[in-house]
């Protein structure tokens, strides 16, 4: 088992939009297991996540965890393309749809 799988911070980035700036989180293990770690979010709530998963929500190292939060924005891009995409078909069908009714 590698040092960084059993760090004591993982830590998560997140976008935040006043004056868009990164923001990097860092959370304390609470526990670790053999198929992960406890991630203490807030006095009373943890969150379990596997070590071994494509997608987790935090790393165990800043460097993975930026990697994780760039590969979650180009999803999110991936997305909202597709969606821009189907909303302007849609506009272009509901135009020649009107021209036809003249």
């Amino acid at each position: 088992m590698t040092e960084a799988l059993v760090a004591q911070r993982w830590y998560r980035y997140e976008a935040k939009r006043n004056g868009m700036r990164l923001v990097m989180f860092e959370y304390s293990v609470a526990k670790t297991t053999p198929k992960g770690v406890w991630l203490q979010e807030s006095i009373n709530h943890k969150r379990f996540v596997l070590r071994d998963a494509r997608k987790r929500y935090a790393c165990p190292t800043k460097k993975e965890a930026l990697e994780s939060f760039l590969a979650r924005k180009q999803k999110h891009l991936r997305i909202e393309r597709q969606r821009v995409q189907e909303i302007e078909e849609s506009i272009a069908l509901a135009q020649y749809k009107l021209e036809t009714l003249k």
